[in-house]
């Protein structure tokens, strides 16, 4: 599945995404996750990560990310995990709700 974002407004990026729905593997993922989900749950208590119809259109604001294993690797292929598109406006996320990118390249946001 492909997601092409096409928004012009401050604080939110345009990306191209290749998208492949797989689990997240607790044993794998989980050193990472956990805080990041403890993090990304407490930003949006204080009201820094959320959706609010006045701000960017209504669309969500604030992923927060983490770097996976191995460091500190190459740039484009360094693996990280994401808070999923649009789920900063849920009161908390589960690994259900991360990502990992594993290729990406700033020339090309």
């Amino acid at each position: 599945m492909e997601e092409i974002h096409e928004l012009h407004e401050e604080g939110v990026i345009r990306f191209r995404a290749h998208h492949r729905p797989v689990p997240l593997d607790p044993q794998v993922h989980g050193a990472v996750a956990q805080p990041l989900i403890s993090w990304r749950n407490r930003l949006h208590e204080a009201g820094l990560v959320g959706c609010d119809p006045k701000r960017y259109a209504g669309v969500g604001f604030g992923n927060l990310s983490g770097r996976l294993p191995p460091f500190p690797g190459l740039p484009g292929v360094r693996p990280f995990l994401i808070t999923g598109t649009q789920t900063s406006g849920r009161p908390s996320v589960n690994l259900c709700d991360l990502c990992v990118v594993n290729r990406y390249d700033p020339k090309y946001n």
